[in-house]
């Protein structure tokens, strides 16, 4: 008897199997995330570093945070942790979504207080970001290791697909 993240993996493995671009990987990857962990909010940010460019390439929400065009990247201390050191972001109270994202009003109203930000590596470079978010105090410690564990192969395999 498979549990219910085995069974959403193997769906999701059917569904990558079936992808012919990388936005059908991407909504593989959404519907894995909704059956595995639930969040609220979900989106992947593709990143160009060379051209100092990122994009979000998918969203569960696209009436509030729709797939949109390009925008740049601030080589901040968010940025330094994720692409430079490749380290997950993890923010748990809306005050501490404010001190770094600019759109914290919209992400509260969603009713999120917290997120998860999972940079992901393609031969050698960070090429996009998985973006959960959730009630406030959503990622502790056991589910941030948790999301990372799961996610991160799944959304190697996605960035892969042409």
């Amino acid at each position: 008897m498979l549990s219910p993240t085995e069974k959403a993996l193997s769906a999701f493995a059917s569904d990558l199997e079936n992808a012919r671009t990388r936005q059908q990987a991407f909504e593989a990857l959404g519907t894995l995330v909704a059956e595995s962990i639930g969040v609220t909010l979900f989106t992947v940010m593709t990143l160009d570093v060379d051209a100092g460019l990122a994009r979000r390439a998918y969203s569960n929400r696209p009436e509030v945070y729709p797939v949109s065009g390009d925008k740049r990247i601030e080589r901040n201390a968010w940025f330094r942790q994720i692409h430079d050191r490749g380290e997950a972001f993890v923010a748990n109270t809306i005050e501490d979504i404010e001190d770094v994202f600019p759109d914290a009003d919209v992400i509260a109203s969603l009713g999120c207080g917290s997120v998860l930000n999972i940079p992901i590596r393609v031969r050698g470079q960070v090429v996009g970001t998985l973006n959960l978010l959730d009630r406030e105090a959503f990622f502790s410690q056991a589910a941030v290791e948790r999301c990372v564990r799961l996610l991160r192969l799944p959304a190697m395999t996605a960035f892969l697909v042409p």
